[in-house]
């Protein structure tokens, strides 16, 4: 069941909505895809619309939202959304699977999979990934086989965050979660081929509830981080389950390094909560948790990376990188207002493994955030 099917170049522009949904079958020999590129001069191309995909729930078979052996697929503009169903009896999910190149120029990308048995994966891009600009969240679901695997983003080519090429693209937004699964890993990138480039920006990679082995990325190739914030972490489902938040640990180069924040002796993922890579400067480490319910004024955006006024209710960050074992990471009263300084990046870790009380920010009553800058609130284990 196919809501698009292609057999050349595709495009899709405008400045309207557009919803592509292919139908739900239980037939043990079809899929639910919700557009098929079919030849190899196949293309998608994504210009100024609002683009939704969808395909459903199947049987044994595969669900995509988007399908090709061949096609690259680049949005410059707009927004192309892409919800994957489920497959329910034994097959894989996939938001997009092509062997082509996926790239954002611009505007937003997000493909999410859905539950399967073996592999749900958000974006599985043989010929690489490439962002220049824009946004790009890819997420797996949830894969219940033994052993099943879930990543955000997988390919046996490169994946590049902001090409030196084009030094006016400095701003592309990665967010990639691998899902619940035996193996769950943010990004992962297979064989020799498979390199790790970020020259800008922001990229976050995480491996989520796994119950044999969780990985934030994992590069078989090699990895170049020269600008931009990266973040590598990754969670587990047990204290049994192995975690590393970035493999090979070796060959990462030309880095400006922040030093990850450390917790009690342990393995990697428990002693190294995340690893942060920055320009040297960018982010200030704090171990401490910040209880600003009836606090006074505090802070300094210079050493401390924040700064709090009491008669406003507004914390202000300017680059905090927090990692606590706190059951809150932040505590702010009723009223409260979060702005983040422009250009700034700020990442607030709670690791406490209490069931339901784990809060990276808590607030008593109403809260806004505000701001040009990023914010990663990331509560639990």
């Amino acid at each position: 069941n196919t809501g698009i099917w292609s057999q050349g170049a595709l495009e899709i522009t405008g400045t309207g909505y557009l919803t592509v949904a292919a139908g739900a079958t239980t037939s043990m020999s079809n899929s639910s895809v919700g557009v098929f590129l079919q030849n190899e001069d196949s293309s998608l191309q994504v210009s100024g619309i609002h683009l939704t995909i969808q395909s459903k729930d199947t049987g044994t078979m595969h669900s995509v939202g988007i399908y090709s052996d061949y096609a690259n697929v680049n949005i410059d503009s707009g927004s192309m959304t892409i919800y994957a169903g489920n497959s329910i009896a034994g097959g894989n999910t996939f938001g997009i699977q092509t062997g082509g190149l996926v790239s954002v120029d611009g505007g937003t990308l997000t493909a999410l999979a859905g539950t399967a048995a073996w592999n749900s994966t958000g974006i599985n891009a043989a010929g690489g990934v490439a962002v220049n600009g824009g946004i790009l969240l890819a997420k797996g679901g949830k894969a219940y086989a033994v052993p099943g695997q879930s990543y955000g983003i997988s390919s046996f080519s490169n994946m590049m965050i902001n090409n030196p090429a084009v030094p006016e693209t400095n701003d592309g937004i990665v967010y990639a979660f691998g899902g619940p699964a035996a193996i769950s890993g943010g990004i992962s990138l297979f064989g020799p081929g498979g390199n790790l480039y970020v020259n800008g920006g922001t990229l976050m990679a995480t491996g989520t509830q796994a119950t044999l082995s969780s990985t934030g990325a994992h590069v078989e190739g090699g990895i170049s981080l020269v600008g931009g914030t990266t973040v590598f972490q990754a969670d587990v489902a047990s204290p049994e389950a192995h975690a590393t938040n970035i493999t090979p640990t070796f060959g990462v180069s030309d880095v400006a390094i922040v030093t990850p924040v450390g917790l009690p002796p342990g393995d990697l993922a428990k002693d190294k909560p995340f690893n942060v890579y920055a320009p040297a400067g960018d982010m200030i480490q704090r171990t401490g948790n910040l209880n600003l319910t009836s606090a006074p004024n505090q802070g300094d955006a210079e050493t401390e990376g924040y700064v709090w006024d009491a008669a406003t209710k507004t914390l202000t960050l300017s680059g905090l990188c927090m990692a606590t074992a706190k059951a809150d990471g932040i505590s702010l009263p009723a009223g409260s207002t979060v702005a983040t300084m422009d250009g700034t990046m700020n990442i607030i870790k709670c690791t406490a493994n209490y069931i339901g009380a784990s809060k990276a920010v808590y607030s008593s009553g109403s809260l806004e955030f505000s701001g040009a800058g990023v914010l990663m609130a990331i509560g639990g284990y």
